[in-house]
């Protein structure tokens, strides 16, 4: 198991024991007794400890014994689940925690002028890759291909960085990304099998996973015409290895339903952060 897949497991892991202590505390005080009767189940509540047999639950009170059945089974998990939780904590930290970027800091710079470093730090990895996307992007602005489908007189609106985008949800969204620190390019071509297929409205650099991720904001889905590209890119994003929740976060918007970014916010940082 790679790390990307322990930390993926200790996200399950933390999800399932939210839910069980959620469930802890909606549950009455108690425990549940289950004896039989023939083949019949029987079921007493148990307010205390001190109460051995307790009070039977009839067919009515039913619920009750689910609630009490549900409590125990979480109590269980729980009891089961958090040292595990716990040791992948401290591997998930301490792979956070270690980093060759360290070695060269006790370095003079004299010294670390002279080193070709194995690996970038996030400082210097960022820098890099904004460096080759914004040549790529200023390259592809002089094609033919961008003269003819750029519609640039549509560059109406103005994000934080200055720059120009297509719609006052892009600058909301373009906004968001400064405001949690996360790289992107705004209309970076996407490239498949040698070919621009299409221009993805962001494109993410998820700093601590060194993996891109694409958003699409869809803004105006009670527009027919806009609803035919739409489905359009939804048979080919998968072709082209985009999945939504992976690589891929999609946003969307109509007239009567205006975007809401904090609907996308937490699916933002888990995607572009964690």
């Amino acid at each position: 198991m790679n790390i990307e897949e322990l930390i993926n497991e200790q996200k399950r892991i933390n999800d399932i024991l939210s839910k069980a202590k959620n469930d802890i505390e909606k549950s009455p005080e108690g425990t549940l007794r289950i004896t039989r009767s023939k083949s019949t189940p029987c079921y007493y509540y148990r307010k205390n400890s001190s109460d051995r047999s307790g009070t039977y639950i009839n067919a009515k009170e039913i619920d009750l014994a689910r609630k009490l059945a549900q409590k125990g089974y979480a109590m269980d998990v729980i009891r089961y689940l958090e040292p595990m939780a716990g040791l992948i904590d401290n591997v998930t930290q301490a792979y956070r925690d270690s980093s060759i970027h360290t070695i060269t800091s006790g370095y003079n710079e004299a010294r670390r002028k002279l080193i070709t470093p194995y690996e970038l730090n996030d400082e210097e990895y960022i820098s890099e890759w904004i460096r080759k996307t914004t040549e790529q992007l200023q390259k592809y602005k002089q094609s033919k291909d961008y003269i003819a489908h750029s519609h640039v007189e549509n560059l109406a609106f103005t994000t934080a960085k200055g720059e120009t985008v297509r719609s006052k949800s892009e600058v909301i969204l373009a906004d968001t990304f400064l405001r949690y620190g996360i790289p992107y390019q705004y209309e970076l071509p996407y490239v498949y099998r040698g070919e621009v297929v299409f221009r993805p409205d962001f494109t993410i650099l998820n700093v601590r996973k060194r993996k891109i991720v694409y958003i699409e904001h869809f803004g105006k889905m009670d527009s027919e015409s806009y609803r035919d590209s739409f489905f359009w890119k939804m048979k080919n994003f998968e072709k082209w290895g985009l999945i939504q929740g992976k690589n891929l976060l999609m946003t969307f918007e109509d007239y009567e339903h205006p975007f809401d970014i904090a609907a996308y916010i937490k699916d933002i940082k888990y995607l572009c952060t964690m």
